[in-house]
């Protein structure tokens, strides 16, 4: 997304040699309203720059005008009333490079399972898109346009285990395409291959076996964190439904049952709730049972799990740790820069697209700012999941 920063100092607003807008004149004891108009028309408001006075910006997405030119123009009102104009400043924007690249997964190799979220960004060419997402030359689906980017829900377990390559694929208004980079998953659902003798299949218990859920997420609700384990979170989050990844292991440690449901969360008690159907004939015993949920670290659930076939197993409360950014399930420093390339209290972030910016609230509140960062702090770095 191409971006533009103009500046200026209200008192006395004028262009200097490089088309940006800057003096040095004597800033206004109270703070004016401050503007910026494209075209004549369109008045974005500009804030002013931390540390000072008089130094006032506004970032422009160029990709919302047309090829061509346009003129920029600053507008100051002051306190008492009296306004004042810079003068225009052309401008040419031309059409930027159609491009396209998954965001989601974040990098190279990231296992998923159960049913994924396939995300890209798309910059430049002319709107309407059309955006589409490819396992090889098998296309998994025509992506949605969403607050968080382009989006594809993908259910993994339609395919066996093993390494897939995943593209994104872009068409703009006028016919231009742009393919991504391919990006590598490791799927990983307990799926075996078919083979050429069939393996007689165990004879399913009668009924259904679930699984009871109750989870904490780190700085929601009653959470806690790592540093405050009865500390309040956000008592409101934006996202009360969650997918949640199950693994079920047994007495050798090996995976048995590998799904995923949804959580949701319970304001009376500060948790997220769920009962999920194990999606598959499991025998009565012992096992253990890890979980997980974007964002947070894989965990086990306190104790060993005895569970019974066919019936509804309650599993202990389990309280998960946050700041996994990039799903690879361990905090640490590419977590972290991921984070505070998103913050943004005064200024927009420095380096951020909308797929960083969701997984970065950690808070779930819509923003990245300093309660992310200071309970991703108390989460601490170079965590590992289980």
């Amino acid at each position: 997304m191409d971006k533009v920063l103009w500046s200026g100092n209200p008192a006395w607003p004028s262009f200097g040699n490089n088309g940006t807008p800057s003096t040095t004149e004597q800033p206004q004891p109270v703070k004016p309203l401050v503007s910026f108009l494209i075209d004549q028309a369109g008045e974005k408001p500009a804030k002013r720059k931390p540390g000072s006075l008089s130094n006032y910006g506004v970032s422009l997405n160029t990709t919302s005008l047309s090829p061509g030119n346009h003129t920029i123009q600053g507008k100051v009102v002051q306190a008492n009333g009296v306004s004042g104009l810079t003068e225009q400043r052309r401008v040419s924007v031309g059409e930027s490079p159609l491009t396209i690249a998954v965001v989601a997964p974040l990098t190279d190799n990231q296992q998923v399972s159960g049913v994924f979220t396939l995300s890209a960004d798309v910059t430049g060419g002319i709107i309407p898109y059309t955006v589409t997402f490819l396992n090889g030359a098998t296309t998994l689906g025509t992506a949605q346009p969403t607050g968080y980017g382009w989006i594809v829900n993908w259910d993994t377990r339609t395919v066996t285990d093993g390494t897939y390559s995943v593209t994104a694929k872009v068409t703009d208004a006028n016919g231009k395409e742009a393919t991504s980079l391919p990006r590598k998953v490791q799927v990983v659902n307990g799926n075996v291959p078919p083979s050429s003798t069939p393996t007689p299949s165990p004879t399913p218990a009668p009924g259904a076996t679930k699984l009871a859920l109750t989870i904490f997420l780190h700085g929601i609700g009653r959470g806690g964190d790592s540093a405050n384990p009865n500390s309040q979170g956000s008592p409101t989050p934006l996202h009360f439904k969650r997918r949640i990844n199950i693994e079920i292991f047994n007495p050798q440690n090996q995976l048995v049952v590998g799904t995923e449901g949804e959580i949701t969360y319970d304001s009376s008690s500060g948790s997220f709730k769920g009962i999920v159907d194990v999606g598959s004939p499991l025998q009565t015993g012992n096992y253990t049972v890890k979980v997980k949920t974007s964002q947070y670290l894989k965990t086990l659930v306190p104790g060993i799990q005895a569970l019974s076939s066919g019936e509804t197993n309650e599993l202990s409360p389990t309280f998960l740790l946050v700041g996994d950014i990039n799903g690879d399930n361990i905090i640490n420093i590419l977590d972290y820069n991921i984070l505070t390339g998103c913050y943004s209290d005064l200024l927009p972030p420095d380096n951020c697209n909308e797929a960083n910016k969701m997984q970065s609230d950690i808070t779930d509140d819509g923003n990245v700012n300093q309660f992310d960062y200071n309970l991703f702090l108390r989460e601490s770095l170079n965590k590992l999941g289980e």
